[in-house]
């Protein structure tokens, strides 16, 4: 039961702030917040279950926020299909169905049950949006959640879907623990921070290499 949040200061562009929330259902940080605006996901009623299969949607969970490249997720005992329709079926999105889920085992008999697939939240615009898993075209169940998104329209050749160019390494003290601190590294290819280290508290971090000068162009005399 971890949680944590924090700050980015000048992220993506000097002057701005990018706010950082631990979910503890990716097991990883996610940006719930842009320049000092927090999304508010609303508590909703969940879709009532119609299907008899044992089984669970959990990601995204409900209330949760969500931002750039992550999965929707979940596991079903028994299913030929699963889908997951997105505002209302503005948008449906097919999973693959038979992933290991050793968790679900002794539920169902036997542990080929996850279901899941890779998804650009960015594509959905930023606010609040609701998923509903169906499995065979029965509800499983349903999630409402938030997206955030960066503003990358202030960098040339940048979009909200998909941030190009950034990079950048940030300290999180006081997690896990309070005697450690976490790093988080901005990834192109998640479109989101990872846990790029976790060390002691007293352990330094590594010293930034400083930039080149460039050596000066000679003036003709």
């Amino acid at each position: 039961d971890l949680s944590g949040s924090l700050s980015i200061p000048d992220f993506p562009i000097a002057g701005e702030s990018t706010q950082l929330i631990w979910q503890q259902g990716q097991q990883g940080f996610l940006i719930n917040g842009f320049d000092g605006l927090l999304g508010t996901p609303d508590e909703v009623p969940s879709a009532p279950r119609e299907t008899t299969t044992a089984g669970s949607f959990e990601v995204p969970g409900n209330t949760s926020f969500q931002s750039g490249i992550s999965v929707m997720s979940g596991w079903a005992c028994e299913a030929e299909s699963v889908t997951i329709e997105i505002d209302g079926g503005a948008q449906v999105v097919a999973t693959a169905y038979g992933t290991e889920r050793a968790d679900t085992e002794e539920i169902c008999g036997h542990s080929a049950t996850g279901f899941g697939v890779l998804w650009n939240y960015n594509l959905l615009g930023p606010g609040q949006h609701v998923a509903v898993a169906k499995v065979d075209g029965v509800v499983l169940g349903s999630s409402t959640f938030w997206v955030t998104e960066i503003d990358g329209d202030n960098d040339e050749g940048n979009d909200r879907d998909f941030l190009r160019d950034l990079s950048g390494t940030f300290p999180i003290d006081g997690f896990p623990s309070a005697e450690q601190t976490t790093e988080v590294s901005w990834s192109t290819a998640t479109q989101n921070f990872v846990v790029s280290d976790v060390r002691s508290s007293d352990t330094p971090g590594p010293t930034p290499t400083p930039a080149v000068e460039p050596t000066p162009t000679p003036t003709p005399t």
